[in-house]
């Protein structure tokens, strides 16, 4: 059994190099990640309840990075959550569950993307 090796939420930056359309600039979207490990008390409460789990992490300053909990802080209660789960055909043996979360306060939602990732190497 591996230990619970979940990790900090994490703020993905360098959104700049995406660029700027020709009909509109570029607007900021907040993209945040963790991983947790598979079966892991964490990682349940998160695939049950995305946003309590978030909101709450945002405020605890020992779940992430300053700048990832700042921009997690937006979330509300009355924020919509749409997820999709790559590689959902994995057994649940896999061994972590990688978060990529897009942060949309303007239109208060937050799109959840859930990959399924084993770390046994192929064969």
């Amino acid at each position: 059994m591996v230990d619970n090796n979940s990790s900090p939420w994490v703020l993905l930056k360098d959104m700049s190099r995406l660029g700027e359309s020709a009909l509109e600039p570029w607007t900021e979207v907040p993209v945040v990640a963790r991983r947790y490990k598979s079966s892991s008390p964490d990682a349940e409460a998160f695939i049950h309840d995305p946003l309590s789990v978030m909101m709450a992490d945002a405020s605890n300053d020992a779940s992430g990075e300053p700048e990832a909990l700042e921009k997690m802080r937006l979330i509300g209660r009355d924020w919509h959550v749409s997820t999709i789960i790559v590689n959902h055909q994995a057994t649940l043996s896999i061994k972590h569950l990688n978060v990529v979360a897009a942060l949309k306060p303007d239109n208060p939602s937050v799109g959840i993307m859930i990959i399924k990732q084993n770390t046994d190497p192929p064969g």
